[in-house]
């Protein structure tokens, strides 16, 4: 990798002193200036990260709200929203964490060079002549140490921002993008295969350039400049430029491409950007969702352990502002009240296939997508809501101390989260004084035939 060596002089506490060069008084100053872009980095770096940090609680809480609402489709363009703000912020984070390690480490050389002038001295070193030999040749000095780490500095948030860019154009264009994979849908398509119109939309406006880019690699050199084939070549370049914003990070991009090694530079990209979304992966898809968990318990069962209970059935036991989009609930671990309240969270992405495949015959009540004005939608004709209710009371069989019940549900919009769902009263009149166990079997996941069923969810109560 090519080595950018930035000269020490204005970049940060004094160092050697190096003689004037004949510049003019307005060249000196703007050196000046930006020589001490350090101190700016720093306070930059020190007041953003706290902030960053911030964000990215705040963008997981719109996700885990707006998520228990959404379809399958609409899933898909949240998520992909979701995860790219969530590579950007890590990109951020990472940056600035690094940057003040590397501005920290930075200043301890400059503060040893002014101490320590001449470096090591080799006569004081207790290594043996060969290990003293091979030291000298390999250790680098300090001012060079001073450079690399001054040029490293100096060029960490250029890199972060081609990411960030990226991500934030493929953002809006995700956007133009589901829009008009909507209308395609809907006009074409009869509402369905959104996320396949997307994705060769998305597919479409890649292969432009890369057709482009290809063709003038292999045949540019025997085209007529003023020709045809040529004019095209350059106009889709020149409008995939424009289109996505190209003129925003292209410029850097170039810059830091070519003024290192090809291999070298290709593979830090790629290798950061896949690190990047590896962490999302595992940190907010599989740990976030006790996908991925470490036990150290391994004596005691799980939570859906006859012989275990979990506050997450109980209403009064959830903590302020969490939601949980998939476990039913109660309203106490100890009931008082003479009804059960119980609340069965609707998800679209699995309930709407449970109903199509357990209970074909019965139909939508209202038509999927944007709804505009105040109105409500109008029902579709031949929907019966309690048709739909008697479903979902066949999917979800309640059954109370192994005894079978059937409560009449209601559809219900839990009032701290405002997650759909439905909602029984469960007379708890006659029941013994001591323990009970609620069974509520959970929707199955019938996108494989062959899949086991889930297990139930078993909330036990006390009278």
């Amino acid at each position: 990798m090519n080595e950018m060596e930035p000269p020490l002089t204005g970049a940060g506490p004094p160092g050697p002193e190096r003689p004037e060069r004949p510049d003019s008084p307005g060249r000196r100053t703007s050196e000046d200036v930006l020589g001490r872009t350090w101190e700016m980095e720093l306070l930059i770096s020190g007041g953003v990260l706290f902030a960053l940090f911030q964000l990215s609680g705040a963008l997981n809480q719109v996700f885990e709200r707006a998520e228990p609402h959404l379809g399958l489709d609409s899933f898909v363009g949240l998520f992909l929203v979701y995860s790219l703000g969530k590579i950007i912020l890590y990109t951020l984070i990472a940056s600035f964490i690094l940057h003040l390690a590397v501005r920290g480490y930075w200043i301890g050389l400059i503060g040893l060079q002014s101490v320590f002038p001449a470096g090591p001295n080799w006569e004081q070193v207790k290594y043996g002549p060969l290990a003293r030999q091979l030291y000298r040749e390999m250790v680098p000095s300090l001012p060079r140490m001073i450079q690399r780490a001054n040029g490293f500095c100096s060029v960490i948030f250029s890199f972060a921002a081609i990411l960030v860019l990226v991500c934030i154009v493929t953002i809006g264009w995700a956007g133009v993008f589901a829009v008009v994979a909507y209308g395609i849908s809907k006009l074409f398509l009869d509402g369905q295969y959104l996320f396949p119109v997307l994705m060769a939309l998305f597919m479409s406006a890649s292969l432009v350039t890369l057709i482009a880019q290809g063709v003038d690699k292999a045949l540019g050199e025997r085209l007529v400049p003023a020709g045809r084939p040529a004019r095209v070549i350059r106009a889709m370049l020149r409008g995939y430029y424009r289109l996505f914003l190209e003129s925003l990070y292209r410029p850097i991009f170039l810059t830091l491409f070519s003024n290192f090694r090809k291999k070298a530079i290709y593979a830090v990209y790629y290798f950061v950007f896949f690190g990047l979304f590896g962490l999302f992966i595992v940190k907010d898809l599989l740990i976030r969702r006790d996908v991925l968990t470490w036990s150290s318990y391994v004596y005691l069962p799980d939570s859906r352990d006859e012989s275990a209970m979990d506050f997450v059935y109980y209403e009064s036991q959830r903590p302020e502002g969490e939601i949980y989009r998939a476990s039913p609930s109660i309203q106490d671990d100890v009931i008082r009240d003479p009804y059960l309240e119980l609340f069965i969270p609707y998800a679209p992405i699995r309930h709407d296939l449970a109903i199509r495949k357990r209970c074909p015959g019965v139909e939508p009540l209202a038509e999927p997508g944007p709804l505009f004005g105040l109105k409500e939608s109008e029902p579709r004709p031949g929907s019966d809501p309690q048709a739909v209710l008697r479903c979902l009371a066949g999917i979800h069989k309640v059954s109370l101390d192994g005894k079978p019940l059937r409560p009449d549900f209601l559809f219900y919009t839990h009032p701290r989260t405002e997650i759909r769902g439905i909602l029984a009263y469960i007379p708890t009149e006659g029941l013994a004084k001591g323990s009970h166990l609620l069974r509520v079997e959970a929707v199955p996941k019938l996108r494989k035939e062959d899949a086991p069923r889930p297990e139930p969810y078993l909330i036990r109560f006390w009278i």
